[in-house]
């Protein structure tokens, strides 16, 4: 049976990020995928635990061009496993310049895969957005569709916000938008749910040509391997084998392996006589 697990894309005691030792793990009981800074920006599923937000500012902002507030990224993945469904980001954001109050604003997360955007979400027209960091306000971008789900060993999650001026209303520019998080206060995060594939693949044997009636072959057989995996997919299936060697009950085996790593065998026995009695 495969296993459901819900992640926060940290997940996975199986993944460990390059420049701090936190767990990405797919079988974790967390949800959510929080927003952390060390000396690198990077994403888990550990609840923040200061009492002080982080920040980061984007550059100046019009209603034209987005501005990359910050990236964040999990730890390389240590196992194949497919991306099924997204959660709400969950962002708090504030002012970078007081005298900025009063401008809307419009947020952007983009999920990404590697660096390409495999989903993404907007919300718009932000309004009430203060200096204050006490009155920092809490935003939810919703992600549009999945694409790209499938993540393979060493391949790497991580999320970018963007900000811009909105379209309408407020002013035509800021001197930039501020986006708080990695603390007990100001927990931005969102939820992914991961499916892990546990189950071992398919392999079956063919001999050709066929045994006769007493289970022997007097000619050479080969022996051929067939693999399936409706999970994550086959990654490596055994190469027929050609029996030369007269022997009885000569036991041949073949394997496949999946992209997780499950693997399964089968064996068939060759029993291969050429020789004429005398």
């Amino acid at each position: 049976m495969k296993r459901l697990f819900l992640t926060s894309i940290p997940v996975v005691a199986f993944l460990l990020l390059v420049f701090g030792l936190f767990a990405f793990v797919p079988n974790s009981a967390a949800s959510d995928f929080f927003l952390h800074s060390s000396t690198n920006d990077f994403l888990d599923n550990t609840s923040p635990t200061a009492t002080t937000a982080k920040f980061k500012d984007s550059a100046a902002v019009n209603r034209t061009t987005y501005q990359e507030i910050g990236t964040w990224s999990a730890a390389p993945a240590a196992t194949w496993m497919r991306l099924t469904s997204l959660s709400d980001l969950h962002v708090w954001i504030g002012l970078k310049n007081s005298d900025d109050q009063g401008t809307y604003f419009d947020l952007r997360a983009e999920l990404r895969k590697n660096g390409v955007v495999i989903a993404s979400g907007e919300t718009k027209t932000i309004q009430g957005v203060t200096r204050n960091p006490d009155l920092a306000k809490e935003v939810a971008v919703a992600f549009g569709p999945v694409s790209g789900d499938q993540f393979n060993p060493g391949d790497v999650l991580s999320i970018k916000i963007l900000t811009k001026v909105a379209d309408n209303g407020g002013h035509n520019n800021a001197v930039g938008l501020r986006l708080y998080y990695d603390a007990v206060s100001r927990p931005s995060s969102f939820g992914a749910l991961f499916l892990v594939d546990t189950t071992p693949p398919m392999v079956a044997a063919a001999v050709n040509p066929a045994p006769n009636a007493a289970g022997w072959h007097k000619t050479d057989a080969t022996v051929s391997f067939t693999c399936s995996d409706s999970e994550s997919g086959v990654a490596s299936c055994s190469a027929p084998i050609t029996v030369s060697t007269e022997a009885a009950n000569q036991l041949i085996s073949g394997t496949a392996t999946d992209l997780a790593g499950n693997s399964a065998s089968t064996s068939v026995l060759i029993s291969l006589d050429k020789t004429a009695p005398s």
